[in-house]
């Protein structure tokens, strides 16, 4: 069997497929994972969240499943507190099964807040002037949460 690369599916949002580019800058996590599954962290449509700063995207977790050629989004990514992870340049699936991912979330603790933003005073990157953002490990469900 010969080794190659092919063109499966358009592996954003529904919302983003069609376009002819993703409407946010992707440098997101992707893996093969088992049952022959991709596992792709995406950028998606934003979700609001009352009481927090509007934002541009948010981060979806897709799965296409090679063998049946079936794309499910399951939708934005929140912690458990409902904060709102971004740049989420990376994803694994641990030994524990789990899948793993290191983001930056959103800060909503107001003293955290107020110190992380006195120390980023005059060096933080545009992408930090309206929300704060600390980095993190983020556990996600099981795999075999997202595949059957």
């Amino acid at each position: 069997e010969a080794n190659y690369l092919r063109t499966v599916t358009d592996l954003r949002p529904e919302a983003y497929q069609g376009m002819p580019r993703n409407p946010e800058t992707s440098q997101l996590g992707f893996a093969i994972g088992p049952k022959n599954t991709i596992y792709y962290l995406c950028h998606g449509p934003a979700i609001e969240i009352e009481g927090k700063p509007e934002v541009q995207s948010s981060v979806h977790l897709m799965t296409y499943e090679i063998d049946k050629e079936e794309l499910t989004d399951h939708g934005p990514l929140l912690t458990d507190d409902q904060r709102r992870p971004f740049f989420t340049e990376s994803i694994a699936i641990g030994p524990d099964d789990h899948i793993y991912t290191v983001a930056w979330v959103e800060v909503t603790d107001p003293e955290r807040k107020t110190a992380l933003l006195e120390a980023r005073k005059s060096t933080g990157p545009a992408e930090t002037e309206k929300m704060v953002y600390e980095m993190m490990l983020v556990r996600l469900p099981e795999w075999s949460d997202f595949v059957k």
